[in-house]
């Protein structure tokens, strides 16, 4: 259907949502790798966009995935406008399961502060709404900032050194071990326009002042609207008071129809209603209802707890008991106390209502940290006194009476408490006999579940128990922390089970630290469950080229101990990790045999999983020496790797089925790998996986050299690397989109990209071989166009900024750019032995990491005028001298050339 005269045009449409969203025609275009010119063009209706554009626009203006296709065909003017369609903005914002009374006057505040002030801080006592206002003005800014509307709930903790990585985490960002959580908090959103929801800051108010002063200092656009019972205190921050719900003069109580208007009574008349669906409010029982607000000051929670009681007791019993406990704070000092004492007297007050096997629950559920399901709480709060089958009743009573909040998911209801209420539940617990018992089963609920999930994320599930374990994670680390002092045996099955969900970015660095300490700390375990650690623990480490050393250390470990107490997944684990080590080094001999040790194992135990991740070791070995039984193997391992359901594992062996479609020159089929992966590692929400499925059909592009295109991939990539605060994706995209535009010969962007990568590397998050990237740009720029110095100063700085590292493939690159500096200026013996000894090299690889053919044309370039000056001959000799040197001698050799 072709797009009507009379719908509003995709440019039409296109300058009103930027507007919309604030951004400039420049802005736009930053974010989505275009220029100012085509965003001008395409608002003004004389220029549509490429499929690509459009997605990557739409994505960013807000178009949710689920309607993208239609809005994509409505932007090439394939159809007409789509209808029935909301604009959907990044946040995490809970839903709330009970509606929202009044405020409208305070919201109306809140904004108009907001657009004002940077910082705002809701303050207030304990139960005053100060966590729910805050959520309700959160829900209506969504166009104002379009990077996000972020909710990052801080009561969970006790560590302040956790509220930067809690930031982190909430945001989606990678972890970054080179460099610290607050730098690469401040770096991403030094820019974007985004609210940052801070809830509960009290218990924690100096770092929280801390980290809301370094994050807007570093930011332009950022704003914080953060809710805690003191001001922080920071310069430019504006500290609003949360007021008590309106409730009328205790001498003036209105007739029922004015009365029904205060919000205090409001809200007790709707949560009564929650209780008892014929609940009215009316002239016999108006008196009592308005005494109830005016006695607890209007103080939602305390409201909302009363009304809860309306189950068991009258309005006017709630009323004679609310007033006999309220004596206690009209006396004397009393007066005097925080009105968090209040609160406290009101739950005393709530919590002695309570049937007993309901007070059991509630200071059961305080072992929880962060939320829990009904699951958790049936498994860990059941026993001596409670049936399981009681748990969903009771915590509905919970639910009934606001001492519990409970909030829906995609997967199920999670149950949280306020602050305070959880506090006094803490309090509670840690004075009784049981709690030690109730700690015991809350880790040995955890460990069961992560010994459930651990098969579950190799195979076809691995997504939902993926986000399972996320929202788990504060107990998890609970649970972790109280097993390391207590059981030392639960800590090694808790942390080593959870291996397959530290192999995602987000996890890694923690997820290795808990592993180094559960290993180290049981090494007298000497059983399968040590084994077992020890591999796992080699794997990730391997998996994340962590420290060689460490890699060799535990899988040798888990070899000998494996061997002992046959542990045969442990020992073919552990084979596979010094099989990847023996790849680094490129040793092949070691390597192979490691890995046929393995496959060996894997088929034995017809396990699926192992069989596919040994022959993906094989095939990379394999396509060395025959790039067609390479291709054969790991074909063979991407089979066995949709058998085990494993959608990672089918992501990496698409990845290493690419280069060896490049060396053999099927780009078609290539980029169908590449292609075919990105929507599997946007399913399971693989970073790594999206971004390097784009620079890979960036790569692809320049193997074909359609440099166009593959710049356009790039500029993709380059876009989710910043989204994704990716540091060493953001670095390899900018490394294609260099390597195009130095195909092109467009050196000056060459050199931007250049400076730019240098930017990224001193944020760190890349790998240790990626330190010298923009270097060989450099270096590259400088031989295209005859520059003598610029090649001599950067072949050395290369040889020497690499001089310490153990890789064969910067080895080649390395004495390439040597060879051509030679060359360039006359020394053609020395290029022809640095030449021949980078071949040499080259026969070990499938790919090297510059075989483009610009430059392998440039290369043979080299030589053949070589042969003209030198003769057939010389040029033998000096390949034969150069073929014959080992590793050490030829970097030796170039070391020395290099500062000679």
């Amino acid at each position: 259907m072709i797009q009507k005269k009379s719908e509003i045009t995709f440019g039409e449409w296109l300058r009103k949502r930027r507007r919309e969203l604030d951004l400039t025609q420049q802005e736009l275009a930053d974010q989505t790798g275009c220029a100012r010119i085509t965003v001008r063009k395409l608002e003004s209706d004389l220029l549509k966009p490429s499929k690509e554009l459009a997605e990557l626009l739409l994505k960013k203006l807000g178009v949710p995935n689920s309607e993208l296709s239609k809005w994509v065909l409505y932007a090439r003017g394939l159809a007409g406008y789509p209808t029935h369609n909301q604009v959907s903005v990044r946040t995490n914002l809970p839903a709330q399961l009970t509606s929202f009374i009044g405020r409208e006057r305070e919201m109306d505040e809140v904004k108009d502060a907001l657009s004002k002030h940077r910082l705002v801080t809701l303050t207030g006592s304990g139960g005053a709404g100060k966590t729910r206002l805050s959520l309700q003005v959160a829900a209506g800014l969504p166009n104002a900032f379009p990077d996000g509307v972020w909710f990052i709930e801080l009561a969970p903790l006790s560590d302040p050194a956790l509220i930067p990585q809690t930031v982190q985490n909430t945001l989606g960002l990678l972890e970054n071990k080179n460099v610290g959580v607050l730098e690469s908090l401040q770096e991403y959103l030094k820019s974007r326009k985004t609210l940052l929801v801070l809830d509960n800051c009290e218990h924690l108010i100096q770092d929280c002042a801390n980290l809301a002063n370094n994050l807007l200092s570093r930011s332009t656009d950022l704003k914080i609207l953060v809710s805690s019972r003191e001001a922080l205190d920071v310069m430019g921050e504006f500290a609003w008071r949360v007021p008590s719900l309106a409730f009328p003069d205790v001498n003036h109580i209105p007739d029922v129809e004015r009365l029904s208007q205060y919000e205090a009574i409001k809200l007790f008349v709707e949560r009564a209603e929650l209780v008892d669906p014929k609940f009215k409010l009316n002239e016999n029982n108006a008196p009592s209802i308005a005494q109830i607000c005016i006695r607890l000051d209007g103080i939602p929670l305390a409201i909302e707890l009363a009304a809860a009681r309306l189950k068991t007791l009258s309005v006017e019993q709630i009323h004679a008991r609310l007033d006999d406990r309220f004596n206690l704070l009209t006396n004397g000092g009393r007066v005097a106390l925080p009105r968090h004492q209040t609160l406290r007297a009101t739950i005393d007050w709530s919590y002695n209502l309570l049937s007993e096997d309901e007070k059991t629950l509630f200071r059961r559920l305080a072992v929880f940290t962060g939320g829990f399901g009904l699951e958790g709480a049936e498994s860990v709060c059941m026993g001596d006194g409670i049936r399981k089958e009681d748990v969903l009743d009771l915590l509905t009573g919970l639910v009934h009476k606001s001492l519990i909040n409970a909030e829906e998911s995609s997967e199920e209801v999670r149950y949280r408490r306020l602050e305070t209420i959880r506090q006094y539940g803490k309090e509670k617990f840690i004075v009784t006999d049981e709690a030690e018992k109730i700690r015991e089963r809350h880790l040995h609920f955890y460990v069961e579940l992560a010994e459930r999930a651990e098969p579950e994320l190799r195979g076809p599930n691995q997504a939902v128990w993926f986000k399972r374990l996320e929202v788990e994670m504060d107990n998890l680390r609970s649970a972790m922390g109280w097993a390391r002092e207590r059981d030392g045996k639960s800590f090694l099955r808790l942390a080593s089970s959870l291996w397959p969900f530290f192999r995602s970015l987000e996890y890694r660095n923690e997820g290795i630290e808990w592993l180094i300490k559960a290993v180290e700390e049981n090494g007298d375990m000497q059983t399968k469950l040590l084994s077992t650690a020890q591999a796992r623990l080699s794997n990730l480490c391997s998996y994340f080229s962590v420290d060689q050393d460490s890699t060799e250390k535990y899988a040798n470990a888990a070899i000998e101990l494996g061997g002992s107490v046959n542990d045969k997944f442990a020992v073919a684990l552990a084979l596979i990790s010094l099989s990847e080590l023996a790849l680094e080094r490129r040793d092949g001999v070691a390597g192979t045999r490691h890995i046929e040790q393995a496959l060996e194992i894997a088929r034995m135990l017809e396990d699926h999983w192992l069989i596919s991740t040994a022959l993906y070791e094989k095939g990379k070995f394999s396509q060395i020496q025959n790039p067609m039984i390479g291709r054969t193997v790991i074909e063979e391992g991407l089979a066995e790797a949709r058998l085990s359901g494993d959608k990672r594992l089918v992501c990496i062996g698409l990845f290493w089925m690419i280069p060896n479609l490049i060396i053999t020159g099927d780009f078609t089929l290539a980029k169908a790998c590449a292609q075919e992966r990105l929507p599997i590692a946007t399913e399971i929400a693989d970073k790594d996986g999206i971004i390097f499925s784009q620079i890979a059909l960036g790569n692809i592009g320049l193997y074909e050299e359609d440099y166009l295109l593959s710049e356009e991939y790039a500029e993709n990539a380059i876009n989710l690397g910043k989204s994704f605060n990716h540091n060493s994706g953001l670095l390899h995209s900018l490394g294609i989109a260099g390597l195009a535009n130095l195909a092109s010969r467009n050196f000056p962007r060459v050199l931007e990209l250049a400076q730019e990568m240098e930017i990224v590397l001193m944020r760190g998050g890349h790998f240790k071989t990626d330190v010298g990237y923009h270097l060989f740009l450099r270096a590259w720029v400088a031989i295209l166009k005859g520059d003598v110095e610029g090649v001599s100063a950067g072949a050395k700085e290369i040889i020497n900024t690499y001089r310490n590292e153990k890789n064969i493939l910067i080895y080649i690159e390395s004495l390439r750019i040597l060879a051509s500096w030679k060359f360039i200026v006359g020394s053609h013996d020395q290029c022809v032995i640095l030449s021949g000894v980078a071949e040499g090299l080259r026969q070990k690889v499938i790919l090297s990491y510059f075989d483009y053919p610009f430059m392998t044309k440039y290369r043979a370039g080299q030589v053949a005028r070589c042969r003209e000056v030198l003769g057939e001959e010389a040029i033998n000799k000096a390949m034969g001298k150069g073929s014959a040197l080992t590793v050490e001698e030829a970097m030796g050799y170039a070391h020395d050339l290099a500062n000679e």
